[in-house]
């Protein structure tokens, strides 16, 4: 993934201004089962939004292994 930032969402016309920009996503691990695909882009891990103040890591380790989160 790559952490979105308002300077790059600007050069790209990404629709988010933070997040995390999804650029490979493994066959048949977590993120494919739980239906995440190339190309989405993830603001928020459960109630844990992804900010200026918030990185996508940060926001993940607020949830344990093999927890879902919506």
């Amino acid at each position: 993934y790559v952490e979105i930032s308002p300077e790059l969402a600007a050069i790209n016309g990404l629709p988010a201004d933070y997040g995390a920009f999804v650029q490979e996503v493994v066959p048949r691990g977590p993120a494919d089962r739980a239906g995440i695909r190339a190309g989405d882009i993830v603001t928020a891990i459960g109630d844990r939004r992804i900010w200026a103040d918030t990185s996508f890591t940060e926001a993940l380790f607020g949830s344990r292994p093999g927890e879902t989160v919506g």
